[in-house]
């Protein structure tokens, strides 16, 4: 997605969307390093690497809970069920991580395409250096806690985790490197454009012009 973006169904409700202008995959599911269904994306644009690359409220949502030790997450939930990459309706849950001054604070209100964080290097304290990128996990529902990934304890993701497929389309996202997953783009119908109907004039101010030019 991109900045400002909004994306509502014909039914009045906004549809899931993948949180960046361009999607550069480092750490896929299960990955070497921590994860489950978590994600790690670096930021990219015009072929080259963005450092500090902003990213957007998927969804229009409020910031649940703000911390991490040095991680600096931030873990935001949808205003209503929105549409889902799988096809669901659901409200749906997401934490995103390592962003080195965050923005958002817990009760921050945003609204789908405003600006939420960037990527970053934020780490615990006495932990491996690590690249630029951001962390990101999806789950169904409200905030439910965390649940440890299968590494165990410190290593832990949202309760009831998904794959990030399933829940956020990518439309206007350029996929530049997506790992192979199953990716998708929402098709379905969208309101009809808003046109501004004229205004129409009484006929009291017809018959006003029409004396004041006779006097004239």
């Amino acid at each position: 997605m991109y900045a400002g973006q909004r994306l509502v169904a014909q039914d009045g409700y906004e549809v899931a969307l993948f949180p960046m202008a361009d999607m550069y995959l480092t750490q896929g599911e299960y990955g070497s390093v921590s994860h489950d269904l978590a994600m790690d994306f670096q930021g990219w644009s015009n072929g080259q690497r963005v450092y500090q690359c902003p990213y957007y409220a998927p969804f229009s949502c409020s910031c649940v809970r703000a911390g991490g030790s040095g991680e600096n997450y931030r873990i935001f939930t949808s205003d209503t069920p929105v549409h889902c990459a799988d096809g669901g309706f659901s409200v749906l849950t997401f934490v995103v991580m390592h962003d080195n001054n965050p923005i958002a604070n817990e009760g921050d209100h945003f609204t789908q395409g405003d600006l939420i964080g960037h990527s970053g290097t934020a780490r615990p304290a006495g932990t491996q250096p690590m690249g630029d990128h951001m962390h990101l996990n999806v789950a169904w529902g409200g905030y439910a806690g965390w649940t440890p990934t299968r590494y165990g304890p410190p290593y832990y993701e949202l309760t009831n985790s998904i794959h990030i497929y399933d829940g956020l389309y990518v439309n206007d996202t350029i996929l530049t490197v997506d790992g192979g997953y199953n990716w998708r783009v929402y098709d379905g119908p969208t309101p009809p454009p808003v046109t501004t109907p004229k205004k129409k004039k009484f006929p009291w101010f017809i018959y006003t012009q029409r004396r004041l030019n006779n006097l004239t």
